[in-house]
């Protein structure tokens, strides 16, 4: 069903599940927590996904989509490499990978850089990156809301 979009377009199926519908927190609906049975995978999530994809690439243009959806990654991975290098100061217990500083901080610049107007990104894809990032906020905050009233109901969660 997937086969026929680009690979980032739309919410990555395979990390809803783990974001919050199956934790104690419960920050996502829990149907999206769902695995089905036999196959283990998060059906809900991939069923969602799905529907957003085929409908904003019905509603845009594929290559507005695919601007979009490098400068989301651009911005996600500029939020990484500063994670890199933050959680470096934090002293662990034991032994772990780390990168040389000049690797995140390489990735910070670059990423940064191509995550902006400066690189000559159109600003449509601003726009867009805009948009469905605020009706994520907006979703996020209606889900908070339903929550909310549910655990004051004395439901579990």
């Amino acid at each position: 069903m997937m086969t026929a979009l680009p690979p980032r377009v739309g919410l990555p199926a395979q990390v809803l599940p783990h974001a919050g519908a199956s934790d104690e927190r419960f920050w996502l609906p829990r149907p999206f927590g769902a695995v089905h049975p036999r196959r283990r995978t998060p059906w809900v999530s991939i069923l969602f996904s799905s529907v957003v994809a085929y409908a904003l690439v019905l509603a845009s243009d594929i290559s507005l989509l695919g601007g979009t959806t490098s400068l989301l990654l651009l911005a996600v991975f500029t939020v990484v490499n500063v994670a890199v290098l933050v959680l470096r100061r934090k002293p662990v217990d034991h032994r772990h990978f780390r990168a040389p500083t000049w690797a995140p901080v390489l990735g910070v610049l670059t990423c940064g850089y191509l995550a902006t107007p400066l690189s000559g990104r159109p600003a449509q894809q601003f726009a867009v990156a805009g948009g469905l990032l605020g009706v994520g906020v907006l979703l996020c905050a209606v889900n908070a809301l339903v929550m909310r009233s549910h655990r004051a109901r004395g439901g579990a969660g």
